[in-house]
């Protein structure tokens, strides 16, 4: 026992390190493109590298087809490493074009529209990279995904900065972030991990066919979940303009590090629930949820001590005494950051279950309260009506998820695993 917690604590440390790191990482480019793009433009490149992020965020969804809870607690047996791999390339081509056909029929201007198409082929990238750290979770070597996250959040900052100290714009630094991404992808990711499992990457029509079945609700899950935020700040900037969705980007950003932080803790996890759930034990299941939701609280509120205590004072030394006046966006959005983790992790539990249809049905009725509350509340109450209508419509999604969860009993999820959803 003692040496499967080493495995464990070692896996949940690589992987929490690694993650931050690289979203730290990806957190300091909201900071560079302020502080490094001319200063007539310097928020207009926020505010459109926000909506690139905003943009891309849904369709990475698509990306990734929600796809790697599922393929951490699947069986050999059911698809190998090569099925999962071959469809992220084909979910990932797909995305790729729905984003570049969404931005297109957007009306943006050129300039958007290119920082939107580059973010999305780096997010593709990514995705491609994400398969390959799902096959190592699969035998406990989370330590080369850490690696990876560190190696590519380091090249991230490089080549942005260095784009944008060069005086290149903002797409172009984008494709930068793309291309050293995908060589570190080449050099260490695909051959170390191919390694490792003998990944054979291969086409078979009928798992393909089956394997998008079987995820395409939880992709609507994805989709939804991921798309309150992103609307409401989308709504905010087409009612109050881009120096105000940079101004809420920006502050926001570092309330995301608390989502992250949450969810990089819980990701590895989702092996032992999964192991709870063949054996039936119902014991080993909850207690696990509750001293994860425990710590969800207590990081919630030390996030929300240190933004009385440092906020402020820390958001004007990083982008400058412009920022002082909306510091106290760090409140509701650190609430937003939380609420997420927390779906998250019931929504990964109700995949653990195989609730597929419960999870889907949650996000749908949340995303449509968030959604109608942001029409009516946002042009005329810009930042306070973006929160209201993202924390309402994640607590109405938690309570529907907390109802589905606890209604669900451990050994009939178990017994039933993915045939309910191939057969129904």
């Amino acid at each position: 026992m003692s040496e499967e917690r080493h495995i464990v604590a070692k896996n949940v440390a690589w992987n929490t390190f690694g993650s931050i790191f690289y979203l730290a990482c990806q957190w300091l480019l909201s900071v560079a493109v302020v502080r490094f793009s001319s200063e007539a433009d310097s928020y207009v490149n926020a505010g459109v590298l926000s909506l690139a992020m905003s943009i891309t965020g849904v369709f990475f969804i698509v990306a990734l087809f929600n796809v790697k809870n599922f393929q951490v607690t699947a069986s050999e047996s059911e698809f190998s490493d090569g099925d999962f791999v071959f469809h992220r390339f084909l979910s990932c081509t797909l995305a790729f074009v729905l984003c570049a056909a969404f931005t297109l029929c957007m009306g943006y201007d050129g300039y958007t529209v290119l920082s939107v198409i580059a973010y999305m082929l780096l997010k593709a990238i990514e995705g491609v990279i994400d398969v390959y750290h799902g096959a190592a979770q699969t035998v406990w070597r989370l330590d080369i995904a850490g690696k990876s996250f560190v190696m590519r959040g380091v090249a991230l900052v490089v080549s942005f900065c260095a784009v944008l100290i060069l005086g290149g714009p903002l797409p172009l630094a984008i494709v930068a972030m793309g291309a050293s991404s995908l060589i570190l992808a080449l050099v260490y990711d695909f051959p170390s991990i191919s390694r490792l499992k003998g990944i054979k990457i291969r086409f078979d029509r009928d798992r393909i066919v089956s394997l998008t079945k079987i995820c395409l609700p939880m992709v609507c899950y994805g989709i939804c979940s991921n798309s309150l935020f992103p609307i409401a700040k989308l709504l905010l900037e087409v009612h109050h303009g881009e120096e105000m969705l940079g101004y809420y980007a920006s502050v926001s950003s570092i309330a995301m590090l608390v989502q992250a932080l949450v969810s990089f803790v819980f990701s590895p996890l989702i092996n032992l629930f999964d192991a709870a759930v063949k054996k039936n034990d119902k014991s080993t299941f909850y207690k696990l949820l509750f001293k994860l939701v425990a710590l969800l609280v207590g990081i919630t509120l030390a996030a929300l001590l240190a933004s009385w205590l440092l906020g402020e004072p820390a958001l004007t030394l990083v982008f400058g005494e412009s920022i002082r006046q909306h510091a106290h966006l760090l409140y509701p959005t650190i609430i937003i950051s939380c609420l997420t983790a927390f779906v998250w992790l019931l929504g990964m539990l109700l995949v653990v279950l195989r609730r597929i249809l419960l999870l889907c049905i949650g996000s749908v009725v949340g995303l449509l309260i968030s959604t109608v509350l942001s029409f009516i509340l946002i042009p005329s109450s810009d930042y306070l009506g973006t929160n209201l209508a993202v924390i309402i419509g994640f607590a109405v999604m938690s309570v529907f998820y907390i109802i589905s969860l606890f209604g669900c009993p451990l050994g009939e999820a178990a017994d039933s695993n993915i045939t309910e959803n191939t057969n129904g």
